[in-house]
């Protein structure tokens, strides 16, 4: 018999493919080791234009691993894929078969990528954004790149890593979609309205909801927990600084000082004078810590904060009370601004009553810097004429108040916790 050509080869193949759509199809996947849900659609849609109007009515089998170790497979129609759907079917019961027809498919995934670096550990991982998931978090998030930060590790929750965003909008910004911290893929990043960004890298207590916007690569889930556990030995012992840069993948991070994003501006010149005041102070000790701060945890108090000649129950209480400030109060006022229906008298008629006290308070424990600003802020409401500028008043006050407390976070003495083990 004379042997065959490999023309004779490829021609007898793409007639074979022809006949059986669902195992050429199922080849082309069965190729794949990993991919994600975003890679998973894409290629789906890719497949559906290579059918042709005659095979649109077959059944398209698909296999594959999803990237987090959980593999499925369906039967179903292209058209009833969603990103969260558990689907379920058959596979060909003819595997040998199906060898025979695989190719290779493009495996790389449409969606737009960000890349998270840390200075200190020469490490940099990518990250896929879930636009089908939280969109307008995800064009938000996009709209700042790049930025730098200070990384700090989650005290209470687990395995978890975060740091404070510039991006004011996600105050108010309503997400689409919600997922469980604790029941989340490791490698999920979230967009918080509490200004973090972050990111799950292990074992999370914290069974809440949370807004997720960007899934890391499978190949880069090592290096991120490598990265868990460097940035916790930071928080709770060493006190390291660890720069991170969140950028679109392959965008270069500008050096120098950093510039924050004002959002929106006030008539009155008093008022505006204020506000680009609170910016510039915010840039200032975006990356490096404030005076205020670094005197309170090396107890140089002026007033001398704290019973019988100790001061870490002033550091408690800083804590405590900063957090409220920049959280709950600052926070909730922004939020209610623009999420709600309270008319503006009535907002500036409430704001003393959020955040006075606890204000002045810190004043006394040694930010001196932050009671100013909030003094200066609550004789200036008068002046306010809209809402809009309501918000540009109060949003970066807030963001230099979360600010401070995540620099109170970061040097806070946790390692004495190493007293305090579960049994």
């Amino acid at each position: 018999m004379p042997k065959e050509t490999r023309d004779a080869r490829c021609e007898r193949s793409t007639d074979e493919r022809k006949r059986r759509p669902e195992a050429s199809i199922e080849g082309r996947l069965s190729g794949l080791r990993h991919w994600n849900v975003q890679n998973f659609r894409q290629s789906v849609k890719n497949l559906f234009v290579i059918l042709t109007s005659k095979q649109k009515s077959a059944k398209l089998y698909v296999r594959a691993d999803f990237c987090f170790g959980k593999s499925w497979a369906c039967s179903s129609p292209v058209e009833r894929f969603t990103d969260n759907e558990e689907v379920e079917g058959s596979i060909p019961s003819t595997p040998t078969k199906i060898c025979r027809y695989r190719q290779n498919f493009p495996t790389k995934s449409m969606n737009k990528q960000i890349e998270i670096e840390w200075l200190p550990f020469n490490i940099k991982i990518t990250a896929d954004l879930l636009e089908e998931k939280n969109p307008e978090l995800c064009d938000l998030l996009w709209s700042y790149l790049p930025y730098r930060s200070i990384q700090l590790h989650a005290l209470i929750s687990g395995q978890h890593l975060y740091h404070y965003n510039p991006i004011i909008e996600s105050f108010f910004v309503k997400p689409k979609s919600f997922e469980s911290r604790a029941k989340s893929p490791d490698g999920t990043v979230f967009l918080s309205y509490l200004q973090h960004l972050s990111v799950k890298y292990g074992h999370v207590t914290e069974d809440l909801p949370a807004a997720p916007v960007a899934r890391v690569i499978p190949q880069d889930i090592l290096k991120l927990k490598q990265v868990g556990r460097k940035c916790w030995e930071s928080t709770y012992k060493t006190k390291k600084l660890i720069e991170v840069r969140v950028t679109k993948k392959g965008e270069k991070v500008k050096e120098g000082v950093v510039k924050l994003r004002k959002y929106g501006s006030v008539k009155n010149n008093k008022v505006q004078r204020l506000i680009n005041e609170i910016y510039k102070e915010t840039e200032k000790i975006w990356l490096n810590p404030p005076k205020d701060v670094i005197n309170i945890h090396m107890g140089k108090i002026k007033s001398k904060v704290g019973s019988y000649g100790q001061y870490f129950s002033t550091m408690v209480f800083v804590n405590g009370e900063e957090r409220h400030l920049g959280y709950n109060a600052l926070g909730g006022l922004l939020k209610s601004c623009k999420t709600s229906n309270i008319d503006l008298r009535t907002l500036k008629q409430i704001t003393p009553n959020f955040v006075y006290i606890s204000a002045e308070f810190l004043g006394y424990c040694g930010l001196e810097k932050l009671w100013k600003f909030t003094k200066r802020m609550l004789d200036t409401l008068s002046l306010i004429r809209t809402r809009d500028e309501y918000f540009s008043l109060i949003s970066p006050l807030a963001l230099y108040a979360n600010r401070i407390n995540g620099w109170n976070l970061h040097y806070f003495p946790w390692k004495y916790g190493e007293d305090f083990k579960f049994n």
